[in-house]
């Protein structure tokens, strides 16, 4: 029976070295994010509803600040229901806030340590594209009834 105090080493070390993985990864698909985070947003409301749901208050003050509010906006936006949604709703209204990118938008999320949420845009994109595969997939398996039977008989 191996010794509890050794599991717990072996897995702190598993977590640390995780941990130091996750920190080191990279995204190379952020550089073609460099287009206006409105017009994104307007384009892909569940992506950014998706966004905003996963961020909490407790660390949405920091990258506020970073993104150029002041006090009284996050004030404000504190004061709101859905303080993230509050946010972006207040920078919409700025025209200093006008020419802001997803990119940069993202490499601010990363500079907080919020990589998570890169890694949540990953898998929504992912499952997006498996979806679109599978809809254009079973729309040509309608015409031919052939090729839906010899997908799932092999």
């Amino acid at each position: 029976m191996p010794d509890v105090s050794q599991v717990g080493m072996e897995l702190k070390e598993e977590v640390e070295e995780l941990l130091k993985e996750e920190k080191e990864r990279t995204f190379p698909w952020l550089e073609k994010f460099d287009i206006n985070i409105w017009k994104f947003r307007a384009m892909n409301p569940v992506v950014m509803r998706s966004l905003e749901d996963e961020m909490d208050i407790s660390e949405w003050q920091p990258i506020a600040e970073s993104l150029g509010l002041n006090n009284a906006q996050i004030q404000r936006c504190q004061r709101s229901g859905t303080f993230t949604r509050a946010v972006f709703n207040t920078m919409e209204e700025y025209p200093q806030f006008q020419h802001l990118t997803v990119k940069r938008f993202l490499e601010i999320l990363i500079h907080h340590n919020r990589r998570d949420i890169l890694s949540k845009m990953e898998e929504f994109a992912r499952l997006s594209e498996s979806l679109q595969h599978f809809d254009l997939w079973t729309r040509g398996a309608v015409r031919s009834h052939q090729a839906y039977t010899w997908h799932f008989l092999y």
